[in-house]
């Protein structure tokens, strides 16, 4: 796939802009167990085990905690992560500001959708060396149960296409989860990039992000 076609691009934040690392799986996994052993009157270890294991099958925090029967499971999984502090485990990327600067050349629109409430969204972009001025338009995950823009059921990537006024042929968008990044934009009709992982509604896989250069 090459870009030529492509009037906006958009990334995920968590794991995509900046790789997954075994500190900060460490430490979610930490605190998801807290509060698994606290909620579900169960060892620290076993609840350890429960997030670890079911994580593995369904590599959605979100999704893992529903699984296990946690009630506001987005409400828990955002707390969690904000108790995480990921931020301090992330490194600057000048490379990859540098790529999404050449995108917003090239492309014309970037754009943000990220699961991530924007106070902690905005800490991990100034740490690789981005800022909100980067993107177009950016969407960050809800506060509360009630907000509707949300990846899984599509209606963040609608929002996108209200606000550019593109057609979904015209978008494309990049992220590392192929059930809450990949699947939802393409049932929309987008062209998708999926990071580090393989996956067949995907238009293109990439091992690493700034292997889109290749796709310019």
């Amino acid at each position: 796939m090459k870009l030529a076609s492509i009037k906006a691009i958009g990334f995920d934040l968590d794991y995509t802009l900046y790789p997954q690392s075994k500190d900060i799986q460490e430490k979610v996994a930490d605190e998801v167990a807290k509060h698994l052993a606290g909620a579900q009157n169960l060892p620290f270890d076993e609840a350890r085990k429960k997030y670890e294991e079911t994580y593995a099958k369904l590599k959605s925090g979100k999704g893992t905690l529903l699984a296990l029967g946690v009630e506001n499971a987005r409400e828990v999984m955002q707390n969690c992560l904000e108790s995480a502090e990921r931020v301090d485990f992330i490194e600057q990327n000048a490379e990859l500001v540098k790529l999404i600067e050449q995108l917003k050349e090239k492309v014309g629109c970037v754009f943000l959708i990220t699961g991530s409430r924007k106070h902690l969204a905005i800490p991990i972009l100034e740490k690789i060396g981005l800022t909100e001025s980067h993107f177009d338009h950016a969407i960050y995950g809800p506060d509360t149960e009630g907000d509707h823009l949300i990846k899984f059921n599509g209606t963040a990537f609608a929002e996108i296409e209200r606000l550019t006024g593109l057609k979904p042929e015209e978008l494309c968008y990049v992220g590392d989860n192929p059930k809450m990044d990949i699947h939802p934009a393409h049932a929309r009709g987008w062209k998708t990039i999926l990071v580090n992982d393989k996956d067949d509604k995907a238009t293109v896989c990439i091992q690493d992000i700034l292997h889109i250069k290749e796709l310019i």
